[in-house]
């Protein structure tokens, strides 16, 4: 599973992606974090981490097939929300591929063959 943030607007707060309330990834701007998933299905919550900014935190739920990969494109606007939404595949990808940034952890993502 990976969240990718392919925007600077409002990067400079990092958005804290939890699944299963487990924290995943700290993304900044431009940037993405894969993490192995088992199937079934994943709650995740994404909130900015920012002590002068007090946002609900985003709740949404995916459901994996065993070997399936599931991308969440986030965004913030320039009134400091959070947008999440699933992405298809080769949204997912692209968005990844849009990124400058690549966390130390994470492992590229190949296209599918």
């Amino acid at each position: 599973m990976c969240a990718v943030r392919d925007s600077w607007v409002g990067g400079a707060v990092p958005l804290l992606v939890h699944d299963e309330g487990r924290l995943v990834a700290a993304l900044g701007g431009d940037s993405y974090f894969c993490w192995p998933a088992s199937p079934g299905v994943h709650r995740l919550t994404v909130r900015m981490y920012s002590p002068h900014v007090q946002r609900a935190a985003v709740a949404t739920e995916v459901e994996l097939r065993p070997g399936a990969r599931a991308y969440l494109g986030l965004s913030t606007d320039l009134d400091q929300g959070v947008q999440a939404q699933w992405l298809a595949e080769e949204s997912g990808l692209e968005a990844i591929e849009r990124c400058s940034w690549e966390e130390l952890a994470a492992p590229r993502v190949a296209r599918p063959r």
